[in-house]
């Protein structure tokens, strides 16, 4: 449902950052699948530095309007599985999803 689709401003330092990592194509696939996957929630890109590593990463933040636990946990496993078709192998270890349940 395209009409749904909020758009999504992404950060210049999140663009540079993806870019630096070889990754700004994968941004985008990222990010669109997020919309597939969360229809009609507001997303949100940041990055995010690891408190525990030297890494960061590029987090997605979804607002997502759900009337049940199940059907989140549901679209959060949907969505990890679908990045590896958008990011395959290492890379896909950047992105971050991080989901709150609104209603």
């Amino acid at each position: 449902m395209s009409s749904l689709i909020q758009p999504v401003d992404i950060p210049i330092d999140v663009i540079q950052f993806a870019e630096a990592s070889g990754l700004n194509g994968e941004l985008q696939h990222v990010v669109a699948m997020t919309h597939d996957v969360f229809p009609g929630d507001s997303i949100r890109v940041e990055i995010e530095d690891d408190p525990e590593f030297a890494d960061r990463h590029i987090a997605i933040f979804v607002e997502a309007h759900t009337d049940s636990a199940e059907k989140l946990i549901a679209a959060q496993w949907a969505w990890s599985e679908r990045l590896l078709s958008c990011c395959p192998g290492p890379s896909a270890c950047v992105f971050r999803l991080a989901t709150e349940a609104v209603s």
